[in-house]
């Protein structure tokens, strides 16, 4: 089973987050394979125990970097950490107008492949 990392946003205003604890209720064992960056959900009022309760991992944002298969960005087409990926990182997050080329950029790059959701049929 691959592992998937949640990190967080660092952008002034952005709130939103991938996963809420509430929705992973039926994840069972397969939980144990997502990890979250400390504090992924404090914006929404939400610890960090939500998510161990649920039987996810809290790490670092290096952690994640290092050990998990699969990254969960929403705005990682803006990302600072994309020259950091290891080889074979899948990186995932929402589309912007200029995301897709950025994410070209980092699968052409670095053994790593860049999956945009959400970006426009024109670019």
């Amino acid at each position: 089973m691959k592992t998937m990392g949640f990190i967080n946003i660092h952008k002034e205003n952005e709130n939103r987050i991938a996963l809420l604890p509430c929705h992973m209720n039926d994840l069972g064992k397969e939980a144990a394979y997502l990890f979250f960056e400390r504090g992924y959900a404090s914006k929404l009022g939400i610890p960090d125990q939500e998510y161990e309760k649920m039987g996810a991992s809290i790490s670092t944002r290096e952690e994640i970097l290092q050990k998990c298969d699969i990254i969960c960005d929403l705005k990682a087409g803006v990302a600072e950490y994309l020259g950091e990926l290891r080889e074979g990182t899948t990186i995932f997050g929402l589309g912007s107008p200029s995301c897709g080329s950025r994410y070209e950029d980092i699968s052409a790059g670095q053994e790593a492949k860049g999956i945009c959701l959400g970006r426009s049929a024109g670019k």
